[in-house]
């Protein structure tokens, strides 16, 4: 790639500086997730694939979709200090990205986009200084470089590619390393899971880990995971997998906004749940009568009571959690409310 002419270059204010570093300071926790954000910006951008070329303490990342123009890319940061627009979504997590990278002090961050008459490239070496110019090549989609620095700290590592893979189960893209497809979390399967697929919300709803009443779900956007949530409230608990790219994050980036968006996927995977719930009271009904003529054999007692997670004989206080979740579940949805429409 050559060279061309130079755009602008310049300081921030330090005013701006400073806010940069407030921002920083309290989003992602470990500095090395810095790939999450630009996932999510690959996907904002409409990409299909993304590739990522580590070695020893350097990344080169690649993705397609639309590229990013020469007036985003010349204030990278000016999208975190405007209203939240949806449009701008891609330039905040490409921005993001950019500071929780910096937090590890490397080598300066190259960064090439635009099509294929006007590539632009974009030098980031400090939250103070970067530097922009027009530049002649075949690349294509958007490129993004990053060294270590004089510190060596490393960019990359194993522990970025676990925390890479673990991020994966609900993207869309499809995303290799080294030119291999990442492993990405098997997506949970039986007869007691139910998908929700609309235009905004898709994902999984199945039973309750525990019978303790709490549900948990593993929090997604723009196909990428944000974390784990557990909370009470809904009639049946349940346990979920959910992505909806409207999401909002919080200023670490580790859970989801509990806004309106939030409630109404809930309230969603609570229906999914309420009709698990009365398909399973359906079916275990005609089989009662085979269930307490074979609990009449001590053997089979046993086996029951250690698989609700009892120990045996006078040990049944382990029935009453599963007892109370199922009765009082299906005295409000069956006695009150029957089966709900999406």
């Amino acid at each position: 790639m050559e060279e061309g002419e130079l755009v602008s270059s310049g300081s921030f204010r330090v005013d701006r500086k400073r806010a940069l570093e407030l921002l920083a300071r309290f989003q992602l926790e470990d500095a090395r997730l810095f790939i999450l954000p630009w996932l999510r910006c690959a996907v904002a951008s409409g990409a299909s694939e993304l590739s990522l070329a580590p070695s020893y303490g350097s990344l080169e990342l690649r993705f397609n979709g639309r590229p990013f123009n020469g007036a985003e890319l010349a204030d990278p940061y000016a999208c975190l200090f405007t209203e939240d627009d949806p449009a701008l979504r891609r330039n905040r997590e490409l921005a993001l990205g950019l500071l929780a990278l910096l937090r590890l002090e490397p080598a300066p961050i190259l960064i090439v986009s635009g099509p294929a008459q006007g590539r632009v490239q974009l030098i980031v070496e400090s939250l103070e200084r970067e530097r922009i110019s027009l530049v002649r090549g075949l690349d294509e989609g958007t490129v993004i470089r990053v060294e270590q620095g004089g510190n060596r700290v490393p960019v990359w590592g194993s522990a970025s590619d676990s925390a890479l893979s673990r991020s994966l189960a609900l993207c869309p893209l499809v995303v290799r390393s080294a030119g291999s497809a990442v492993a990405v979390p098997k997506a949970p399967a039986g007869p007691w899971l139910a998908k929700i697929e609309s235009r905004s919300l898709r994902g999984w709803v199945a039973p309750p880990e525990d019978a303790g009443g709490t549900s948990f779900v593993e929090t997604h956007a723009l196909g990428v995971r944000v974390g784990r949530q557990g909370f009470r409230g809904p009639r049946v608990p349940f346990s979920a997998g959910l992505n909806d790219d409207r999401f909002k994050l919080n200023a670490s980036q580790s859970s989801v906004v509990q806004d309106e968006i939030w409630a109404a996927a809930v309230r969603r995977a609570g229906r999914s749940a309420e009709r698990l719930l009365l398909r399973a009271l359906a079916e275990q009904g005609p089989r009662m009568e085979e269930v307490s003529r074979l609990l009449t054999e001590r053997w089979a007692l046993e086996l029951w009571r250690k698989s609700l997670g009892g120990s045996g004989e006078g040990s049944p206080g382990a029935l009453k959690p599963a007892r109370g979740l199922l009765g009082a579940a299906a005295r409000r949805i069956g006695g009150a409310l029957g089966p709900s429409r999406e």
